[in-house]
């Protein structure tokens, strides 16, 4: 599994402004409209934990631990994580609140 110190950097060499983690999936970034696999192996709920957390804030790094969607900026990027597949269509709203 690529360190998450790697995957930024891959999503800055890409433009990217988005960093999507979801459990059973591969890591994508999103550039523009277009997302981007970081690497090809799907991600377990102990990955995605153990690469969001140091990042979250203490409030998001709650949510994390009751495994909830969640969506928060790191350094300059957005970073989404999803613990199920219909959770990432629910965090719009929460996406467009860390751009204002």
């Amino acid at each position: 599994m690529a360190s998450i110190d790697v995957i930024l950097d891959r999503m800055a060499d890409r433009g990217a402004d988005a960093l999507v983690l979801r459990v059973g999936a591969v890591p994508v970034v999103r550039v523009g409209a277009a997302t981007v696999p970081v690497q090809r192996v799907a991600l377990t709920a102990e990955q995605v934990m153990a690469l969001t957390r140091p990042m979250a804030s203490a409030e998001d790094a709650a949510r994390l631990d009751r495994k909830l969607p969640s969506a928060f900026r790191y350094r300059t990027f957005e970073v989404v994580v999803a613990f199920e597949q219909e959770a990432v269509q629910g965090l719009p709203q929460r996406l467009a609140k860390l751009r204002e």
